[in-house]
């Protein structure tokens, strides 16, 4: 039997609580009206440190470091399938950005110090995509009055058939029967589907008798928004019973292949142009479209009654469900590079004009004018839709009435599985949350990145520097005035010594696997219970008032493999006849090789000496601990080790007091590293440090810069210190070093979480599989709905009860406890349901 437990490719450093790193920072209030003081560049203060740090930065596994990426051709049979990965290059050798060090750095020294976190922004929310049991069904349109906005319903959502009655209800909850009879109180329809939809095409359809292929391609797009007419009757009725719309349609309408007792809609093999007897009017809503990447397993054309005579009162769209609706949309959007033309997969070229109305994200239906249903988001520079007459949507309404007893509408989407985000009631509404609202649930505004709400900097925004955004951490509207500082610290980029070939830098050219880690909000693997509590977390039950952030994401360190290579594709380009689907996901690296060496170097000024020994510790916290970097680190690739070959200070009193400038040393002072002399070679960058440096350590074998970083570790992260938690978590995920995949099956291996039944009997298949860490994900949200089902007496049947053996079987992320890193469990796919 295969071992089932795993290690997740990242672990989490937790959020420090409440002021754990105020006593650090400084007045904000103080910084907005006086400036920097002595935290600018204008002067030197005599007090405080300025100098230069040099490293040495070892290549533990293959590092991947891009200057652009290129997309692949989808559906090639060669290697132009895969996207590709230029390496960063300075003077035409491989190097490593100063962007890309100063990241790795102040990630380190975030979490060390309890600073504010950059990636907590509050301008994206936590969004998930919806189970298919919660689509949405029912459509209406679009209308609008001045600024107002309604929806007018058309058709009627999934009818839940009760085979003894002629009662009905809807989404399982009998009790908003009487809520949706008042939303389709003059009019039922019933949408109709526009043929079969496989194989990219739809069959049996036809205009005026014509047979045709999909309605877009035979149809003139300017008549994808007019009128059109289909022989329904008597699918559509005025009358109060829904029941008897399905009974009007009769035992020989073909169903569509859902379960018995669910009715949805029906085939159409004819639409008209013109009315005609027993024809019914409506639209044509189109979404399949050449370019656009739709599965041929779906079905997205309809046919949508909406005759003039028959129409329901429009319900109101609140500010709130416009809100978030935008808010899904905005996410959409940025996931697509904010709809916009260039970007680093396309190579390299900036982001400028607006993508093609078919190319944006989310998917618009096609009709006429579709182009200007968007509008640019004056906050992010995305391209966004907008709400716009006329167009058809799928809606939802609450489980209670308006005081005038009229249904609410609780949400819109442009389809019926579409995303839904975590929500929380702010002054009475509702809205989505974002991590910047978990994250400041749990401790406090301070949390977020530099906004105006702001009372203090914290140490690390004084170090590496801020920008400042809007109320809520994300960016401000463009030309309005902000608050900046450049930070105190300037990295260099890493180079290699001089005279090295790159031919011997860099590994041969291999296609990656997919990175595809579960994403927030992953509930097993982002967050966590308030208190104690060992019932697994559903998507749509996250809750700020119920839920913690995990922290601060990490990456494990895998053991580096000499003969294996675990982030390369064991999927064939092409196996038969058959070419891999997943290809265009991947991409093409040439990796930097395990045991290459580069240089690079910190300058710093008026640093204190809290900010002076953080930033000693966030570049070496331990001998053993190593950091990531690059591209690949769930996949093993990017473990660096650094070296600090020496501190040296400046005496700028001594130096600028002398009488000549070249009578005094440019240094005053050395903290030498470990000793490393085959490090030190004749490059005239670095003469003054190097001479300093071996002067410093004569007759001695020790490391005085380690006592540096101790001094944080000391003063801050020992036991029984406020950022005790938080130093011991880094510290076991940087010193740790865990089994990669591969070799004996009981052994316990770094991958994406995988469901029991991917790990085959007697090897572990972690290596092969890709593209499926999907099936993880629904078995773990299928045992939560068990769970939760179980505590309230569902007829499901039962999982493990509350405790210990509950929080294993869910495979939830357990936190780091006292150095040590748990592995997680592989969750089984449960039961079928009993009808």
């Amino acid at each position: 039997m295969s071992n089932d437990r795993f290690y997740n490719n990242y672990h989490f450093v937790p959020l420090s609580s409440h002021g754990a790193g105020e006593h650090l920072g400084s007045d904000a209030a103080d910084f907005r009206k006086n400036g920097p003081g002595h935290d600018g560049h204008d002067r030197y203060d005599k007090d405080l440190y300025s100098g230069r740090i040099v490293c040495v930065l070892e290549v533990d596994t293959p590092l991947v470091v891009g200057a652009n990426i290129t997309s692949g051709t989808k559906g090639a049979n060669d290697e132009s399938a895969y996207g590709r990965v230029t390496p960063f290059e300075l003077n035409g050798q491989p190097a490593l950005p100063a962007t890309s060090l100063k990241g790795m750095i102040s990630s380190v020294a975030e979490a060390a110090s309890g600073s504010a976190a950059r990636v907590f922004g509050e301008d994206f929310p936590v969004t998930f995509r919806k189970m298919a049991r919660d689509a949405l069904s029912a459509m209406g349109i679009i209308e609008r009055d001045g600024d107002t906005f309604y929806v007018r319903p058309l058709v009627v959502p999934v009818v839940q058939i009760d085979g003894t009655h002629s009662s009905y209800c809807i989404n399982s909850k009998p009790e908003r029967s009487k809520l949706w009879e008042a939303a389709f109180h003059r009019f039922k329809g019933v949408k109709g589907y526009l043929g079969n939809y496989r194989g990219g095409s739809l069959k049996d359809y036809s205009l005026d008798g014509e047979q045709g292929g999909l309605p877009n391609h035979k149809m003139a797009a300017e008549s994808l928004g007019a009128r059109h007419y289909a022989a329904i009757n008597p699918a559509v009725f005025t009358k109060t019973d829904i029941a008897s719309v399905i009974r009007g349609l009769g035992p020989d309408r073909k169903m569509a292949k859902k379960p018995a007792n669910t009715f949805i809609g029906f085939n159409l093999t004819d639409v008209f142009s013109s009315a005609g007897p027993s024809r019914t009017a409506g639209h044509v809503r189109v979404f399949e479209v050449a370019g656009r990447d739709i599965p041929n397993t779906k079905k997205h054309e309809l046919f949508i009654p909406d005759p003039a005579e028959c129409r329901n009162d429009r319900l109101l769209l609140r500010p709130e469900v416009i809100a978030t609706f935008d808010a899904l949309a905005l996410e959409r959007a940025q996931s697509n590079n904010n709809n916009r033309v260039g970007s680093s997969r396309d190579g390299g070229k900036k982001s400028g004009e607006w993508l093609p109305a078919l190319e944006r994200l989310p998917y618009l239906p096609d009709m006429p004018g579709m182009a200007e249903q968007w509008r640019e988001d004056p906050a992010t520079g995305a391209v966004v839709p907008a709400l716009t007459e006329g167009q058809i949507v799928y809606f939802d309404i609450a489980n209670f009435a308006d005081a005038e007893g009229k249904p609410i509408v609780s949400e819109i989407s442009f389809s019926a599985v579409w995303r839904d985000c975590s929500r929380y009631t702010e002054d009475g509404t509702p809205k989505c949350a974002t991590l910047g609202r978990f994250a400041r649930q749990e401790t406090d505004p301070e949390i977020l990145p530099y906004s105006a709400d702001r009372t203090r900097i914290s140490i690390v925004e004084r170090m590496f520097g801020f920008v400042e955004g809007d109320k809520k951490g994300g960016r401000r509207a463009k030309n309005s005035h902000r608050v900046a500082f450049s930070g105190k610290l300037r990295f260099s980029h890493g180079v290699l010594p001089p005279g090295t070939d790159a031919s011997t830098v860099l590994d041969d050219e291999i296609p990656l696997k997919i990175l595809a880690t579960p994403k927030p909000p992953a509930p097993a693997l982002y967050f966590r219970h308030k208190g104690p509590s060992y019932r697994p977390i559903r998507k749509k039950d996250l809750s700020v008032d119920r839920h913690d952030l995990q922290g601060r994401k990490f990456y494990l360190h895998q053991e580096a493999q000499a003969d294996a290579q675990p982030w390369k594709t064991k999927v064939p380009l092409v196996d038969g006849p058959d070419v891999d689907r997943t290809a265009s996901q991947k991409n093409r690296v040439r990796p930097i090789k395990s045991g290459t060496r580069f240089w690079f170097h910190i300058d710093f000024d008026n640093l204190n000496v809290n900010e002076l020994s953080l930033l000693c510790f966030a570049l070496q916290p331990s001998e053993r601990f190593r950091h990531k970097l690059g591209m690949g680190k769930p996949l093993g690739l990017g473990s660096v080790q650094l070296v600090p070959q020496g501190l040296f200070l400046i005496d700028r009193a001594g130096r600028y007091g002398g009488q000549s400038l070249f009578d005094t040393q440019r240094y005053g002072r050395c903290l030498p590293g470990r000793r490393e002399d085959q490090l030190w070679f004749e490059q005239p960058a670095y003469r003054h440090e190097r001479q300093l440096c071996e002067q410093s350590l004569q007759g001695s074998g020790s490391a005085p810069f380690m006592a540096c970083s101790a001094e944080w570790h000391a003063k801050h992260g020992a036991k029984g210190k406020p950022l005790h938690n938080q130093i011991s978590a880094l510290l076991a995920i940087g010193e740790n070093t865990f089994p990669a995949p591969g070799g004996n099956a009981q052994e316990t291996f770094v991958h994406y979480p995988l469901e029991a039944g991917q790990l085959a009997s007697g090897r572990r298949r972690a290596a092969e599989l890709e593209g499926e860490g999907f099936k993880w994900a629904v078995a773990n949200e299928k045992r939560a709905e068990q769970f939760a089902n179980s505590l309230h007496g569902s007829k499901h049947p039962k999982v493990a009860p509350a405790g210990e053996a509950a929080a294993r079987q869910y495979s939830a992320l357990e936190p780091i406890k006292n150095g040590q890193i748990e592995p997680m469990k592989a969750v089984s796919t449960p039961p079928p349901k009993k009808r």
